[in-house]
């Protein structure tokens, strides 16, 4: 009895066969030398970031066209000159997502010693992150960007 109890219990906690969903999706992460440490931070991100949107995106039909990529500039500077030997436009002081290219950039205020030494990136930059990379895993439910917001589940009315 208790051997078949125990048998149930880890077919009931077992996960499913992973589906297109939960298949990870792949991420270049291009990050300044200085800054190498802060990496784990941004694929832990990545991976919550996933997963808590999972469930949410089986309403829409994937459509992936291969990877993403996202870089952290140390300095407006640094961006600056990318934007440049890259055609790409808007300011470059503030964190952008280009879905055409797949690709979303962070910007570092400077290239400060005390900001490089902190053991993981401020809640700003991680905040920062999340947001592009909300906007990168969008790029593959091409139905959710022309979705209309329900506004009765976003705004409920009193």
């Amino acid at each position: 009895m208790k051997a078949s109890l125990a048998i149930l219990l880890l077919i009931g906690c077992s996960s499913p066969a992973p589906t297109e969903l939960s298949k990870e999706v792949q991420l270049e992460l291009v990050v300044p030398t200085r800054y190498a440490h802060w990496r784990g931070a941004f694929q832990e991100q990545w991976l919550a970031l996933q997963q808590s949107q999972q469930k949410a995106l089986t309403r829409w039909k994937k459509s992936s066209q291969g990877e993403f990529k996202v870089i952290l500039f140390e300095s407006p500077l640094v961006a600056q000159q990318y934007y440049l030997a890259n055609g790409l436009s808007g300011r470059v002081d503030t964190p952008r997502t280009f879905t055409a290219q797949r690709l979303a950039l962070l910007v570092l205020p400077a290239d400060d010693r005390l900001l490089a030494e902190l053991p993981s990136p401020p809640q700003t930059i991680l905040h920062d992150f999340r947001h592009e990379a909300s906007h990168l895993i969008s790029c593959d439910y091409p139905e959710l960007l022309t979705a209309p917001i329900d506004t009765t589940t976003v705004f409920p009315l009193a």
